[in-house]
């Protein structure tokens, strides 16, 4: 659904406009009642809050969300601007007030941010930083609404211009055939005093047109001078805001990578902890199994040797779950550190970037490692060989690279016979 948010945006310029008249006044600058808020702070969120307000009259609103919000926002938007309209002039109030002013602008930010939908062009970036993202571009597209605007008005302007320097230079040599006329007449007719004193009136008279019609010359190529010099420096601004939203959305998808990475990071760290915490209490039901069950019986004169057998095959279960235990922790924090490797290159790709930039190879080469570490898949570090299911089995597959089966079945039979 669409709202009209006219009345919103007015009370906000409004307020924007008052605070712009007396923030220079207001001490210190650097750290309001001593909030940690400075006078830039506030003028930056009362621009952003405009753009943000633009942004949305022209795009549909989620009407369950709106009807939530909107006593909120309108309540905000009333309060900066009775406030302002109340104590404009007095910067003492003002400062007093910082806190109150900031919670207002704190409120307003907070709804727009969940009302305003996500630009198409950040769709990879954090929920609120996309929708203040939007607002700013949304403030850049008008400043460059009203270039096009002023651009359009100065071509007009420079067409109007050149008509009135074709119609003149039409006068100008009406003018000098009307002189040369005149002169014609004065020279051929010099006993009529009269028709000639009627005719040097009339050339006097063309002559100062001439002269008022230079001097409007004059006056517009001096204005159209300066509309140049005004469509230069509008279109410089221009550019510095598109490099400045270039950098935001390169920070905005370096950042967005490694919080990718750093999110999965801080999730197996917890993971790797909790198999150390199984692990541990696999040794302590261990370390109590061999104290109190299996201890005494070794010290017994008369070991029963298929009660100790038994007892220790009971406690199997407890060795496969410590095993286990072991085994994924070490598993998840080895995929750990390497989340851990590429959420520190992805902060430090685009630095790397720039240093090489100059250098094609050595770009070639960052572009390719970066493609490689970014993409390779951590579960690859434990597909190199298969899991054993239990410890005998590992410790058979050991046994079984260093000797070949058949000397593993000989060390065995020469076990068994020496028992016998």
């Amino acid at each position: 659904m669409r709202v009209d948010l006219n009345n919103v945006i007015t009370q906000i310029e409004t307020a924007n406009q008052r605070w712009e008249q007396i923030s220079p006044s207001l001490s210190p600058p650097e750290n309001l009642q001593n909030l940690g808020v400075s006078v830039a702070d506030i003028s930056r969120s009362l621009s952003e809050t405009v753009g943000m307000l633009q942004a949305m009259k022209e795009v549909d609103l989620d009407g369950v969300m709106w009807s939530q919000y909107k006593g909120s926002i309108e309540a905000n938007s009333v309060a900066l601007y009775n406030f302002f309209n109340a104590h404009g002039n007095n910067p003492a109030q003002i400062v007093a007030n910082t806190n109150t002013i900031c919670a207002w602008l704190l409120g307003l930010r907070s709804s727009l941010r969940l009302l305003l939908p996500v630009h198409p062009e950040s769709g990879k970036l954090s929920e609120d930083f996309q929708r203040e993202l939007t607002g700013r571009i949304a403030a850049f597209e008008n400043w460059f609404a009203r270039a096009e605007e002023l651009k359009n008005a100065i071509q007009q302007t420079e067409a109007s211009a050149s008509e009135i320097l074709q119609q003149i230079k039409v006068q100008n040599t009406s003018a000098s055939d009307i002189s040369q006329t005149i002169q014609s007449a004065l020279t051929s007719i010099q006993g009529f005093e009269r028709e000639a004193g009627t005719a040097k009136v009339n050339a006097e008279s063309a002559a100062t047109d001439a002269t008022s019609k230079t001097t409007a010359v004059s006056k517009l190529a001096e204005d159209l001078a300066d509309s140049v010099n005004r469509k230069d420096a509008l279109f410089k601004e221009f550019e510095d805001r598109r490099e400045e939203i270039a950098g935001l959305l390169e920070n905005a998808n370096k950042v967005g990578l490694a919080k990718s990475f750093q999110d999965k990071r801080k999730e197996l760290t917890t993971t790797w902890r909790l198999w150390a915490g199984a692990f541990g209490l696999g040794i302590l039901a261990l370390s109590l199994i061999g104290w109190f069950v299996l201890l005494p019986l070794i010290q017994d004169s008369k070991t029963d040797m298929v009660a100790f057998a038994s007892r220790f095959l009971l406690s199997s279960p407890v060795i496969w779950f410590t095993w286990f235990a072991a085994r994924q922790y070490g598993h998840v924090l080895r995929i750990s550190e390497d989340y851990a490797f590429k959420e520190a290159a992805a902060m430090a790709f685009a630095g790397y970037r720039n240093e090489v930039a100059a250098d094609p190879d050595l770009l070639k080469l960052l572009q390719e490692s970066a493609i490689k570490n970014f993409g390779a898949n951590p579960s690859k570090l434990l597909l190199k060989k298969a899991d054993a299911s239990s410890p005998v089995h590992e410790a058979i597959d050991k046994l079984l690279e260093k000797m070949k089966p058949e000397e593993l079945l000989t060390a065995l039979s020469k076990l068994t016979g020496s028992n016998k």
